[in-house]
């Protein structure tokens, strides 16, 4: 067994759930990032990265300028954002990322072996859920997500636990699709819009709630709607399907796209726990 080997099954073994029946929303989107994982899928070859830019590069702002030392990222994908913060943030000295996409884990944990040494022994991927994290309370100081919340069947769970894992005064970020209006539900029902977050999208004003009863407070909330539109037209010029996709759908279902594209912002959202 090789190096890599003999890492990659260390740390399969901690912290990996058992087998889980999934609802079919659920379900679809495993299958789609899971595929995504291999490189199929409508993306261009080599995309590692699948929401905006903007918010990622805010998140990172915060945690360089933060003196937290225990990050955990909360539906990793590639571990593309926490890749960069290893190497960055020289104060932290622990850097967790969790996916349930089990393909997506073994592309960012090959990713980190690239990585010298003392970086890599800093840092972990493991597959988790979200609603159940395999952690101890209060073991991170820093929490953040990306397009995560608006896919997880118990989005309430969610935050119950990432709270449980937060110590008190950590900080939770996240980053994901609000809407401006109750999204219809042809199109929160639709299985082929459920892996994008849009259709799992809640108004601003119920996130902040969420957050709140949670326990959080001095809450931060920043717009970032106009990279949201921004990004999605570096995916149209980077892949031809995406593009013939996108236009289709806008042909075949004009008041969803209408909906998707007018009533659906993309935000921040920066908490401290009490």
């Amino acid at each position: 067994m090789s190096k890599q080997e003999l890492v990659v099954s260390n740390v399969s073994n901690c912290c990996s759930p058992g087998p889980a029946e999934m609802d079919a929303a659920t379900q679809a989107i495993k299958d789609f990032y899971n595929a995504v994982a291999e490189g199929e899928g409508n993306y261009s070859e080599g995309t590692d990265k699948f929401s905006p830019s903007g918010p990622t590069e805010r998140i990172k702002e915060f945690v360089l300028a933060s003196d937290k030392q225990r990050i955990l990222d909360i539906g990793c994908g590639m571990g593309t954002t926490l890749l960069s913060l290893v190497e960055s943030h020289k104060q932290g000295k622990q850097f967790i990322g969790v996916d349930f996409s089990e393909k997506m884990i073994a592309r960012a944990r090959e990713k980190s072996t690239q990585l010298p040494d003392g970086f890599r022994k800093k840092m972990g991927f493991f597959v988790a859920d979200v609603q159940s994290l395999p952690y101890m309370d209060g073991q991170f100081d820093l929490i953040y997500s990306e397009c995560v919340l608006n896919l997880v069947p118990d989005r309430i769970k969610a935050i119950q636990e990432i709270t449980r894992v937060l110590a008190p005064g950590g900080t939770f970020i996240y980053t994901d699709f609000v809407s401006y209006a109750p999204v219809p539900s042809s199109i929160k029902n639709d299985l082929s819009l459920v892996s994008g977050c849009r259709a799992g999208s809640i108004q601003l004003s119920e996130n902040i709630a969420q957050i709140e009863e949670a326990g959080y407070t001095d809450l931060e909330v920043i717009n970032f709607t106009d990279d949201k539109n921004k990004r999605y037209i570096e995916l149209m010029e980077s892949s031809q399907e995406y593009k013939e996709e996108y236009l289709q759908f806008r042909q075949d279902h004009a008041e969803a796209h209408h909906f998707l594209e007018e009533k659906v912002g993309y935000y921040l959202i920066k908490a401290t726990k009490a």
